[in-house]
């Protein structure tokens, strides 16, 4: 009767674990189905910075990302038509993120106030207009982006000076100081989020673009070309 029953528990385990092996394999097969680059040269975000190429395109995505869909297109016909773009999956591996609360507790603006969440009341010589179209650029030489926010708790938990009803002219673009990344240093590189493309010179980091909006403009440039 024991053996019995010693041999039942047995067998309910072995089933439960093949359950959990074929869950977590489809998992990760979806997983890497779903990725739009898996064709292309990916590589360890540790190497970056030293590629074999003089000049090249690093972008770092997400196969799940919103803002990584909006490119795809554009990404996949460059990458089709040049051999100087690799790719870093950023679910595959642990990347050092930037501090975006610290950032925009530091820099958002207070331009107005809202009393339904819906129209804003500007601060006398304050408007849309001026942040959208800001031409102004930071210390890096990246034209600053806004997005116009009406406070509320989510916006609340990235700025620890806002006020909920209070409205922001919050700050897009973040200041990286990647000119002093060293291919030397191992888990060096830093991004703000996905979408990120970084193009590399003689292993430094001459320049990046954070975002769709930013990326987008380049990748039809170059695919123009």
């Amino acid at each position: 009767m024991k053996n019995k029953f010693f041999s039942k528990k047995i067998l309910i385990f072995i089933v439960l674990l093949f359950l959990l092996i074929t869950f977590f394999s489809s998992h990760l097969i979806n997983k890497t189905s779903n990725d739009p680059y898996k064709e292309f040269r990916n590589i360890d975000p540790n190497t970056s910075l030293v590629q074999l190429q003089d000049e090249y395109y690093v972008y770092f995505y997400k196969p799940s990302c919103k803002y990584c869909k909006k490119i795809q297109a554009d990404v996949t016909k460059y990458a089709e038509n040049n051999n100087n773009i690799y790719f870093v999956n950023t679910e595959k591996y642990n990347i050092q993120k930037y501090n975006w609360k610290n950032f925009n507790s530091k820099n958002d603006i207070e331009i107005g106030t809202s009393k339904n969440g819906k129209t804003i009341n500007f601060y006398s010589g304050e408007s849309k207009e001026k942040y959208i179209n800001n031409t102004k650029k930071n210390k890096y030489g990246k034209t600053i982006r806004y997005d116009i926010v009406i406070a509320d708790d989510n916006y609340i938990k990235n700025n620890k000076n806002a006020k909920k009803g209070f409205v922001y002219a919050s700050v897009q673009t973040p200041e990286i100081d990647y000119g002093s990344l060293s291919s030397k240093e191992k888990n060096s590189i830093i991004i703000a989020g996905v979408p990120t493309l970084l193009k590399i010179k003689n292993k430094k980091i001459i320049d990046f673009y954070f975002d769709s909006v930013e990326i987008k403009p380049l990748l039809k440039s170059l695919n123009n070309d």
